[in-house]
C-alpha cells in the first residue's frame, strides 16, 4: 500500500498539512512526484500566501513599522497580495510586478539573497536634477522625488525620469532649507523661527490638479523662540528648539494648529525622532531625552551613552579592508549649463571598488600605537542623529560611533539592562580623526544605512539582545559616499527602502565660463540590491557582467534550496 499522503489521506487536509511547510520544503516536494506537483501547482497562491506571511514575519515580531505615518500599522498577516505591494517603498516597481503569490516569494527570496550576499549584483542610477540637491524625499506612492537647492528654491521631479513637474523659486524658499515630507505634505523652514507648510494638490480636492502640483497651508508656522530642527510624522509636526522647548503641530486641517509646548532639557542640537508615543531629541553631549508625547511634564528619560553600564561585550569595530581606491578625476574642460546631472558621465556610476563588505568585530579598536590621534573617548563624544523603528533605536555620534538599542522602552523603564540589549560600534580608527561632517543616519527595512567619514555603512539590524560579530554574522555593506575619497563632500541627505538606497553624490568638475574655476557637482545616487534580468535603460549594475548573468543563473537554480534553511534559521531566532 502506497504511503503517499495524497493516495491516503483526503485532500483537504493534505492541503492543510501542506500550510505549515516551509518555503524550502514545498519547493522539494514539487520533485518528488509528478501527482504532487500537479496538486502543489493547482493550490499554489494558497499555499505560498502562507510561505508569503511566513517570510514577512520576522519583521512583524520585531515591530518594524511600515512606515513613518501616523495610524500605519504593522502588518497583520492577513492582507491581499495588492495591499502587500501598494504599502511597499520600493524604487524599482518593475521588480515587484508579480502575478501571484509564489513569484512574490520568489521576488523577496531573491532580494534576500542579494542583502546577505558578499558579491551582490548591484544596479545604479544617477538622477540629472536642474539644480545643486540639498535635501530631498521621496513619495513613493506618487513617484515623486522633492527637494530643495544649496541656492535655494524647492522642485518636485518625477521620480523615474527626473522630469521637472513643478518648482518654487528662491525668493520663496531659503537656499540650504531643509526639507520635511510625509503623506502628500511638505514642510521647509523659512527663517529661524518660521515654517512652511505644502499638500498636495490632489489630495486638497483641486479638481483637475495637475501632477506633483502642490497648495500652501493657510498660515505658516511661527514659534517665539529660535528652532533647530523639526520632523513631519503626518499630521504631527514636532519642532525643537536649542532654548528649552519644543512644539507639537497638528498639520491636518487647512490651518495648521499647534497643540503643544514641550519644555524639554536646553541645548538641544536640531536632531529629533518621533512614533506614536515618544518623541526624542538629542543633546549631543549628554546624548538623548526620550519624552513622552501625551504626559504632561517632563519625565526625564535619558538614554545617555556615556552614562551606560556597559562591558566589554557590549562594544564592537568595523574592521576596515585597507584598499586603494583611486578617486575619480576632477571633469575637467566643462561649458556651465543648465544641468548639474549624471547622465553625462559627471557622475560615475557604482563600481566594484565603490562598495565593499565588512565585518563587525567584538571590542573596541586597539590604540594607534605611534603618530595617530588618540580617538574621541565615550565620555567626551557628541550624538547626533537617531531614529527609532519599532523597539529598535539607533543613534550616530561624532566620533564615528554607532549606538544600536534592541529595547529602548525596556530600557527607559527599568525592564531591561543596558548590557543586554545596547551595542555601540565604533566606525573610526584611532588615526582616522573626528567626523567634523556628514553623520547621516536613515532606518529602513531591519537595516541601518549611516555616514562614517567618506563611507556610507549598511548594518542588518538584530530584534533583540546585540549586535552578531561571530562568523555567521550578517553581511556589512559598505558605499563611497562622493567621487572623491578624502575630499570633504558629505551626504546632504539619504534614504534607505527595503531594495535600495538613496544618497546625495558629489563630485568636483571644472567650469571654463565665464572663467575658469572649480565647482561641486551633486546628484541623486540609487544603488539597488532589487536585480532584474535585462536592465532597464539608465541603470548599470556593478562587476563583470558576465559574471553577474551566472551569478544570476546559479541563485535561480538553487533559489528554493539555498534559502530555505535561512528562513527556518530566521524563524528559530
Amino acid at each position: 500500500m502506497s504511503l503517499d499522503p495524497l493516495q491516503r489521506l483526503p485532500l483537504e487536509l493534505s492541503l492543510h498539512l501542506c500550510s505549515y511547510l516551509p518555503l524550502s520544503t514545498l519547493s522539494s516536494l514539487h520533485l518528488t512526484s509528478s501527482s504532487w506537483h500537479a496538486f502543489l501547482d493547482a493550490h499554489a497562491e494558497i499555499l505560498y500566501r502562507f510561505c508569503a506571511y511566513e517570510l514577512l514575519a520576522p519583521a512583524r515580531q520585531a515591530r518594524w513599522t511600515t512606515g513613518n505615518g501616523k495610524g500605519k500599522a504593522p502588518l497583520r498577516g492577513d492582507e491581499s497580495l495588492e495591499t502587500l505591494l501598494g504599502a511597499k517603498q520600493n524604487v524599482r516597481p518593475e521588480y515587484w510586478n508579480v502575478e501571484g503569490w509564489r513569484e512574490f516569494c520568489k521576488r523577496s527570496v531573491q532580494l534576500s539573497q542579494q542583502w546577505a550576499s558578499p558579491t551582490p549584483i548591484i544596479s545604479s542610477k544617477h538622477l540629472p536634477l536642474s539644480h545643486l540637491i540639498w535635501r530631498f524625499r521621496i513619495d513613493f506612492s506618487a513617484r515623486l522625488l522633492i527637494s530643495t537647492a544649496h541656492q535655494g528654491g524647492l522642485f518636485v521631479h518625477d521620480l523615474d525620469d527626473a522630469t521637472l513637474l513643478w518648482s518654487l523659486p528662491k525668493d520663496q524658499v531659503d537656499g540650504h532649507a531643509h526639507l520635511e515630507y510625509d503623506d502628500g505634505t511638505l514642510v521647509y523652514d523659512t527663517g529661524e523661527r518660521s515654517l512652511r507648510a505644502w499638500r498636495r494638490a490632489d489630495l486638497m480636492g483641486v479638481k483637475d490638479a495637475k501632477r506633483g502640483h502642490f497648495i500652501q497651508l493657510d498660515k505658516d508656522l511661527t514659534h517665539p523662540v529660535r528652532t533647530r530642527g523639526f520632523q513631519l510624522r503626518y499630521p504631527t509636526l514636532c519642532v525643537v528648539s536649542d532654548m528649552g522647548q519644543a512644539f507639537i503641530w497638528d498639520l491636518s486641517l487647512s490651518t495648521p494648529k499647534l497643540l503643544r509646548t514641550l519644555d524639554i532639557i536646553p541645548g538641544a542640537v536640531g536632531h529629533l525622532e518621533q512614533n506614536d508615543t515618544h518623541v526624542l531629541f538629542s543633546l549631543g553631549l549628554h546624548g538623548y531625552h526620550f519624552y513622552a508625547e501625551d504626559s504632561d511634564a517632563d519625565d526625564g528619560r535619558m538614554l545617555n551613552p556615556a552614562d551606560l553600564e556597559l562591558n566589554g561585550a557590549n562594544i564592537f569595530h568595523v574592521e576596515h579592508q585597507r584598499v586603494d581606491t583611486p578617486a575619480a578625476p576632477i571633469i575637467p574642460d566643462r561649458e556651465r549649463s543648465g544641468s548639474s546631472g549624471g547622465s553625462d558621465g559627471n557622475a560615475s556610476t557604482l563600481s566594484r571598488a565603490d562598495h565593499v563588505v565588512l565585518r563587525v568585530r567584538p571590542g573596541p579598536y586597539p590604540e594607534a600605537k605611534q603618530g595617530g590621534e588618540r580617538r574621541m573617548h565615550l565620555e567626551d563624544d557628541e550624538w547626533g542623529a537617531g531614529m527609532i523603528r519599532g523597539a529598535v533605536f539607533v543613534g550616530v555620534s561624532k566620533g564615528g560611533r554607532v549606538l544600536v538599542c534592541t529595547d529602548w522602552p525596556g530600557y527607559l523603564d527599568g525592564s531591561a539592562q543596558a548590557d543586554t540589549c545596547v551595542s555601540i560600534v565604533e566606525c573610526l580608527e584611532p588615526t582616522d580623526g573626528l567626523q567634523d561632517l556628514g553623520g547621516w543616519l536613515t532606518m529602513g527595512a531591519g537595516r541601518a544605512a549611516f555616514e562614517v567619514h567618506d563611507r556610507v555603512y549598511i548594518l542588518q539590524l538584530p530584534t533583540h539582545g546585540l549586535l552578531d560579530a561571530s562568523d555567521r554574522q550578517p553581511v556589512l555593506h559598505a558605499l563611497q559616499s562622493n567621487a572623491h575619497p578624502k575630499v570633504p563632500l558629505p551626504i546632504s541627505f539619504m534614504q534607505l527602502t527595503e531594495d535600495s538606497l538613496l544618497t546625495t553624490y558629489a563630485w568636483i568638475q571644472v567650469v571654463r565660463a565665464p572663467h575658469i574655476h572649480i565647482e561641486v557637482q551633486k546628484s541623486v545616487r540609487i544603488a539597488s540590491w532589487a536585480y532584474l534580468e535585462g536592465q532597464q535603460a539608465g541603470w548599470t549594475t556593478t562587476g563583470n557582467e558576465k559574471e553577474g548573468e551566472e551569478e544570476e543563473k546559479v541563485a535561480k537554480a538553487a533559489l528554493w534550496l539555498e534559502v530555505g534553511e535561512e528562513e527556518s534559521e530566521a524563524e528559530d531566532e
